[in-house]
C-alpha cells in the first residue's frame, strides 16, 4: 500500500496512542486535517487513474436516467437526432422541475426496454462511435468514476464495481493513495451526518482515527472476507452489544433466521436462492467446495472489493446510516456474490472464473446499491446495533470460503 503522508507533516501532531501503520497514519490525518481546516484528504485506489472505457455497453442496458444540463442540448441535439430514426425526441427535456433536480432533460430509452437510445445493435454506442468521446453527455463521460464527499474535508475517488469492466480490476491487487487538496468548504460536524449508532454522532476527527484502525484489521488478518468483514464488526462493537467471539460463530444458518428471511422479502435474488436451496436439499448437494485456486482467487477478489467499500461510505452519507448498519448491508453485499457464484458452480463445480466473479459484484451493485429500494422497505436506518450486527453474523454465515 502506498502511503503518501499529509503536507507538512513535521507540523501535524503525533498520535496520542500508538496504533497499527495505518491507525497511526490516519490518526496523524485527522490531527493535520483539524490543524488545516483549508485542505482536504482524498483517497483512491491507483488503479482508477488507468481505468479506460471498454465499451462494453453493459450500463446502458440498466434502468438508470441520464441526465444532461442545457449547454450539452444546445450543442448537441440536432446532430444526436440524426443519429436515431425516431420521430420522437431521443434527448427530452424535463417539463417537472421536481423531477429536473437540477438537470435541464434526459436520454430517452428504446421503446419497450431499459436500452439507450443511443446504443447499437452490437451494444456499442452510437454517440461515441460516430461522433466522439466529446459528444457524450457528462456522466457518460465520468461514469464509472464517483466521488464521494463527507463533509468538506474527506473525499473519495472510485470506480463503480456496476461497471463489469471496473469489477474485473478486483482480481487484481491495487494499492491505496492519500492526496491533500484544497478544501471545497470549510468542516462543519453536522455536514457529515455520521454515526456509529442510532445515537451516536461521529465527527471527521473521531472517524479517520478508527478507518486507519480497520484498514488495519483489514490488511493483518488475511484475505479471508468473512474473518475481516467479522474482525471490524467486533472491532467496533459497542460494549453494550456481546458479540461471540470468532470460535463461535455460527455454522451456515437456515433461511429462516431474520437476516435472511428479510433478504428473501426484499432482495431481487429471492427466487435465484428459493431454487438454490430447494434444489440442494432436494439432492442433498453439500455447498460447493471450490479448489485452491478459486479460493484464492475469490479472497483477493472479495477483499478487494470490501477495502473499496469501508473507504468509500456512500451509502452512510446519501442513505443517512449508521456504520453498522453499512455493515450489514456490506455483508449482504457478500451474500448475494455468493447465491449469484454458487448458482452459477451447479453441483460439482470447483473453479471460478473472473467472469463468474464478475458478475457477482456487478449483479449486487446494480441490484443492491444503485437501486435500493429493498433497504428502504426493511427500514435499515432505524436498526439499532444489536439487530445489525447479528443480521452481519447471519448473513456472513452464507458467504463463500
Amino acid at each position: 500500500m502506498q502511503r503518501n503522508q499529509p503536507d507538512q507533516p513535521d507540523q501535524s501532531p503525533q498520535p496520542t496512542a500508538p496504533q497499527g501503520p495505518f491507525g497511526d497514519i490516519f490518526n496523524r490525518f485527522a490531527e493535520h486535517l483539524q490543524a488545516h481546516p483549508e485542505q482536504s484528504l482524498l483517497l483512491s485506489m491507483d488503479d482508477l487513474a488507468g481505468f479506460r472505457c471498454q465499451r462494453g455497453g453493459l450500463c446502458c442496458r440498466n434502468p438508470w436516467v441520464v441526465n444532461f444540463q442545457q449547454d450539452y442540448y444546445d450543442t448537441w441535439h440536432e446532430r444526436l437526432r440524426k443519429l436515431v430514426s425516431w420521430e420522437q425526441p431521443v434527448l427530452i427535456r424535463y417539463q417537472d422541475l421536481a423531477l429536473a433536480k437540477d438537470a435541464y432533460g434526459f436520454i430517452a430509452k428504446q421503446p419497450d426496454t431499459h436500452l439507450c437510445a443511443f446504443q447499437a445493435p452490437d451494444h456499442s454506442c452510437m454517440i461515441h462511435s460516430r461522433l466522439g468521446e466529446d459528444a457524450l453527455p457528462s456522466v457518460c463521460k465520468r461514469y464509472p468514476r464517483d466521488r464521494v464527499r463527507l463533509g468538506g474535508q474527506y473525499l473519495n475517488d472510485t470506480l463503480t464495481s456496476a461497471c463489469e469492466h471496473a469489477a474485473a480490476q478486483l482480481d487484481k491487487q491495487a494499492d491505496l493513495t492519500f492526496e491533500m487538496l484544497p478544501a471545497t468548504q470549510p468542516l462543519q460536524t453536522e455536514q457529515l451526518n455520521l454515526r456509529w449508532g442510532l445515537h451516536q454522532p461521529i465527527s471527521l476527527n473521531e472517524l479517520l482515527p478508527r478507518l486507519g484502525q480497520i484498514l488495519d484489521q483489514v490488511m493483518t488478518t488475511g484475505p479471508d472476507v468473512r474473518q475481516n468483514l467479522m474482525g471490524v464488526a467486533l472491532l467496533l462493537a459497542p460494549d453494550a452489544v456481546k458479540m461471540p467471539s470468532p470460535q463461535a460463530w455460527p455454522p451456515l444458518p437456515s433461511h429462516q433466521q431474520r437476516a435472511i428471511k428479510l433478504f428473501l422479502e426484499h432482495s431481487p435474488y429471492t427466487s435465484l436462492f428459493n431454487d438454490f436451496v430447494a434444489r440442494n436439499q432436494r439432492l442433498g448437494i453439500p455447498k460447493p467446495h471450490l479448489s485452491l485456486r478459486s479460493r484464492q482467487r475469490l479472497q483477493r477478489f472479495q477483499s478487494q472489493y470490501l477495502l473499496r467499500r469501508l473507504i468509500n461510505l456512500d451509502p452512510i452519507g446519501r442513505g443517512n446510516l449508521t456504520v453498522y448498519q453499512y455493515l450489514w448491508l456490506l455483508s449482504f453485499g457478500l451474500l448475494t456474490q455468493s447465491l449469484v457464484l454458487s448458482h452459477r458452480l451447479r453441483e460439482g463445480g470447483s473453479e471460478i472464473s473472473l467472469r463468474d466473479l464478475v458478475v457477482a459484484v456487478t449483479e449486487w451493485e446494480m441490484m443492491g446499491l444503485q437501486h435500493p429500494s429493498w433497504i428502504y422497505k426493511l427500514q435499515l436506518a432505524t436498526w439499532d446495533d444489536a439487530t445489525c450486527l447479528q443480521g452481519l453474523l447471519d448473513a456472513c454465515g452464507y458467504v463463500l470460503t
